[in-house]
């Protein structure tokens, strides 16, 4: 399952899919990421942490990367 360290955003995001290496992650829910928000995959969830340390957790469907 894919993990990554946690990532510093530096402009707004809108996530619905991810690529982490040759892995897919599909989220159940489009994720509105601020600037200064951190971010990070651990399995099959999206985690979205504000600089007051709130964080939020959306579930997804990982898929393996086809390159093809």
């Amino acid at each position: 399952m894919p993990a990554t360290e946690p990532v510093l955003a530096d402009r707004l995001l809108l996530v619905s899919v991810l690529t982490i290496g040759d892995h897919v992650l599909e989220l159940s829910e489009t994720v509105l990421v601020r600037p200064g928000q951190r971010t990070w995959v651990q399995g099959s969830s999206f985690f979205v942490q504000s600089p007051n340390g709130q964080t939020r957790r959306v579930e997804g469907v990982v898929h393996p990367f086809c390159r093809g």
